[in-house]
């Protein structure tokens, strides 16, 4: 069952509330990294969200925070790639074949760093029904990667429903800049 949490109450949404209906806002809290408590901060390079077998384009994505974080100049929120081709268990298909931003591509290496190990919050360009999200990691610092974390729907960016934790260890690759989740 989903814990949907209002201001500081927590109350039961059922599945349907949750999966059924378009979502608007992700929040992902990072739980536990890699290089554990001692670890100076979280970092990844990208964040990718699908609908089905579909991975969003960037025009999906309206924008990403991280409220009371702390990035260096060069690792905020703008540095995240979105929409990498993430291999699936089956190919990813496009709504739109010539779509240039589901064909995979080369860039550059960015990423997001926090030093507060805060929170991300995605908000959608329209209200949409998300059905699965990855990770990419960073091309350094495997002690920055996340292994546990807990994901946050919600409709309108103040209600929020708990929809996911990944509560063991996730076997996050040591290999840098590939994939995860």
């Amino acid at each position: 069952t989903h814990q949907k949490e209002v201001d500081d109450d927590q109350t039961t949404a059922s599945e349907e509330d949750v999966t059924d209906n378009p979502i608007l806002y992700i929040k992902i809290q990072f739980n536990k990294l890699r290089g554990g408590p001692t670890a100076d901060a979280i970092s990844i390079s990208g964040v990718s969200l699908r609908r089905g077998g579909y991975e969003l384009t960037v025009d999906d994505y309206d924008f990403v925070e991280n409220p009371d974080g702390s990035s260096p100049a060069d690792g905020g929120c703008d540095q995240l790639q979105f929409a990498f081709n993430t291999p699936l268990e089956e190919p990813l298909k496009s709504e739109q074949p010539d779509d240039p931003f589901t064909q995979p591509v080369s860039m550059p290496e960015t990423s997001w760093t926090d030093f507060n190990k805060k929170h991300l919050v995605i908000k959608l360009a329209k209200r949409q029904t998300v059905s699965g999200l990855t990770f990419k990691t960073t091309g350094n610092n495997p002690d920055r990667d996340p292994l546990r974390w807990t994901v946050y729907w919600s409709a309108n960016g103040k209600s929020w429903d708990r929809v996911f934790i990944q509560g063991s260890d996730f076997a996050t690759p040591t290999e840098r800049s590939v994939p995860f989740g």
